[in-house]
């Protein structure tokens, strides 16, 4: 008994023990909580916080919250004042009542605060919102949805609110029982919002079903921002994705009926708004938010994150941009993920480092000197006119645009950088087989650096050879050529002067270097200029106006009507068309080719009041800071005339970055810009065109192109405006 008896005891003290353990472990993690809010107070004010309760580490006073309800607040205003901190939903609250202290929170919006609904709102109602939108974009949206509202609006709802509102009521009378007139109410005032506001055609069933899906999105608006199985975070995303896939059907049959009706609900009504502004909607815009701008929202202009197996820091805004560009070789160098310098290669001018980078950037820029480029201006005229008349050909079957720009731009880029004849550059098949080859190899250059079988990395190797192999034999004929003094004869192209350049330091020629310099040429060559004369086509054709400034502009260099259509372009001429300039910056400002760049930090260094850690990779975004740029009112909106108007050098400088900036700056950006120059110009002389599929959705891989390839059929335009 005696033992047993002792056992039983150290049983009970060391449960004891525990349990005095973890309740002396909560009340410090507890007062360290309440240490850590107090000492974020801003130290430059001399003011306490207010009185009140932060709760438990991480949760708060969520819990109470929820259990409590309305009593929660009551409670805390009659124990802390009408003014009382706490902490809901995973950030620190203050909760404000009295009608002095809310006329001043109210009056002070964009002063003293600004709307911020809480993080599980935000996800789950997406960035598109009137909630979610703060600024100039609050100001536009609030005025197309206002409309909605006004009284002519509310006149054209009130005979079918009466009649469901009547047939409601009726129904109620008629009932044999009672009547939970709580959920009776909330399925009318649904009803009513679905198929009157929203125009849906829907029976009793499937607003029913609808209407339960709605409100466990409801329930769960307010939640812990907690995605994991069984949260409320989680059914509110499950609710949220079936509401979207409802009304997806009908938000699409809206974009398709006929722009010239009258708005007949709300939705009719925003639509015709949104092109009323100039800005075409399209079914993502309309449905949820988009990856980066969920994560912009969320952590600001700088947050970390981990890609391609690298902790990596993101960066965006003018300011923060301009600090990673001009801190090339003293705060950060480029760094390309791990697959992109396997696939092209430690010679390519993207992955060399100091005098190496120097040397070769300074060699291949002289063959985008004024010289070089006026040599270009007829072989990129040509090509471009000779696919025109191809796509003109297709007549009413139309084509897919993307694929056939794609193979146009890869001949100008084989003429004029790696200067093969037409003959070669346009060699049917060959070409087909490279084109797909370098679609494999791009596909694959982001990808896991894991070499095996089967891998995005082994695809993207095995592609790369077989281009490679192609581009040995083109560079072994020009070997052979220029050694039997071939070399003086017209404009060098890029392969050319590198070849030369070797010869004139007396070194041997290197022929892997060659042939990774040639691929990253090509690729830089045509990839991105596809991606952007692609987005040219899009916007010239959803912005009917825009085209027919463009032909303005032509007619009035006398490079329109018919009996000058056919007038030799040259760099004078092109440097003339102006507003032509301004349809290719907007063009880039919103679908720039390429998302961003990739440094390594050599040094922990400060940004923005953050540490940057050394050996971390920094992304700097392109698409990014064109979104946050401060200089461009109405970012939404296609108006190329915003770059008629001057902006100050400084603030520009680093908010328009499609060919980034700093010492590793496009080498190629001016032959990019003519290109596209001459590409606009004959498009508007010679077609109209008609966007089959309407609006496309944009994909980044790694260049921005439309995911459905862009159908188009284009007809003959005949030189009058």
């Amino acid at each position: 008994m005696f033992p047993w008896g002792l056992s039983c005891l150290s049983v009970l003290g060391a449960a004891g023990t525990a349990l005095l353990c973890a309740g002396l472990l909560l009340s410090l993690a507890q007062h360290l909580w309440t240490l850590r809010w107090m000492l974020s107070r801003d130290r430059a004010s001399t003011l306490p916080l207010p009185k009140g309760s932060m709760g438990w580490p991480f949760f708060g006073e969520t819990l109470h919250w929820l259990v409590q309800g309305s009593r929660f607040h009551s409670s805390r205003r009659e124990r802390y004042g009408t003014v009382f901190k706490t902490h809901l939903l995973g950030r620190p609250v203050i909760r404000v009542s009295g009608a002095e202290n809310v006329r001043t929170i109210l009056l002070g919006e964009h002063r003293l605060v600004r709307s911020q609904w809480p993080q599980s709102a935000h996800i789950l109602l997406g960035s598109h919102t009137l909630l979610g939108a703060v600024g100039e974009l609050h100001r536009r949206r609030r005025k197309v949805l206002a409309r909605v509202f006004s009284r002519a609006a509310l006149e054209h709802y009130v005979p079918r609110l009466q009649g469901a509102l009547r047939h409601e009521v009726r129904s109620w009378c008629a009932a044999g029982g009672p009547v939970s007139v709580y959920d009776a109410a909330k399925a009318l005032t649904f009803r009513m919002a679905a198929r009157i506001l929203l125009g849906l055609r829907l029976d009793e069933a499937q607003c029913a079903t609808l209407a339960r899906t709605f409100e466990q999105l409801v329930e769960n608006l307010f939640s812990l921002p907690l995605d994991i199985p069984f949260s409320g975070l989680r059914k509110g995303i499950w609710a949220r994705d079936q509401l979207h896939r409802h009304l997806e059907g009908a938000i699409s049959e809206k974009l398709h009926e006929d722009k010239a009706a009258e708005p007949g609900d709300a939705l009719d009504l925003i639509i015709h708004s949104a092109r009323e502004l100039g800005h075409e909607p399209s079914m993502q815009e309309l449905k949820r938010r988009k990856f980066l701008q969920m994560k912009r929202r969320k952590y600001g202009f700088i947050y970390k994150t981990h890609l391609f197996g690298r902790p990596t820091v993101r960066v965006m805004g003018a300011d923060n941009v301009r600090r990673i560009l001009l801190g090339e070789h003293r705060l950060v160098s480029v760094h390309w993920p791990a697959s992109v310098r396997t696939i092209l290669g430690s010679g390519c001018l993207s992955n060399l480092h100091d005098s190496s980078h120097k040397q070769r950037k300074k060699v291949i820029m002289r063959a985008f000197s004024r010289e070089a480029l006026e040599c270009y201006v007829p072989v990129i005229t040509e090509e471009v006119g000779s696919s025109l008349e191809q796509w003109l050909s297709c007549g009413e079957r139309g084509l897919l645009v993307y694929p056939e720009v794609k193979r146009l731009m890869f001949r100008i880029a084989m003429r004029i950088l790696l200067g093969c004849e037409p003959q070669l550059a346009g060699d049917g098949d060959a070409e087909q087989q490279l084109v797909e080859a370098f679609e494999e190899m791009t596909r694959n250059l982001f990808s896991l650096p894991i070499d095996v079988p089967f891998s995005g990395l082994y695809r993207g190797m095995k592609a790369r050879n077989l281009i490679h192999a192609r581009i040995e034999q083109n560079i072994r004929a020009k070997i052979c050529g220029l050694r039997a003094s071939e070399a003086g004869r017209g404009c060098k192209d890029a392969l050319q002067l590198l070849i030369e350049h070797s010869w004139e330091r007396g070194e041997r020629l290197d022929m892997q270097a060659l042939k990774q310099s040639s691929t990253e040429l090509l690729f830089g060559g045509h990839e991105t200029t596809a991606s952007a004369a692609t987005s040219l086509i899009t916007y010239l054709g959803l912005y009917p106006h825009v085209l027919q400034k463009v032909r303005e502009e032509l007619k009035s260099k006398g490079l329109l009507c018919k009996s000058n259509q056919d007038n030799k372009l040259d760099m004078e001429i092109l440097e003339q068309l102006k507003y032509i300039g301004c349809v290719i910056k907007e063009t880039l400002r919103l679908n720039p080719p390429v998302p961003g760049g990739f440094r390594v930090a050599l040094k922990t260094f400060e940004l923005n009041g953050y540490q940057i850690p050394k050996g971390w990779n920094v992304i700097y975004s392109i698409c990014d800071t064109h979104d946050v740029a401060e200089i461009f009112t109405n970012k939404e909106e296609f108006n190329p005339d915003r770059f008629m108007l001057p902006h100050p050098e400084d603030a520009s400088r680093f908010s328009f970055i499609p060919f980034g900036g700093g010492l590793r700056s496009c080498v190629g950006k001016e032959f990019a810009k003519i290109l596209l120059k001459i590409f606009t110009v004959e498009l508007a002389r010679h077609c109209d065109w008609q966007l089959l599929n309407g609006p496309p959705t944009m994909k980044t891989s790694p260049t921005v192109y439309p995911v459905d390839n862009l159908p188009a059929r284009f007809t003959h335009f005949h030189g009058e405006i």
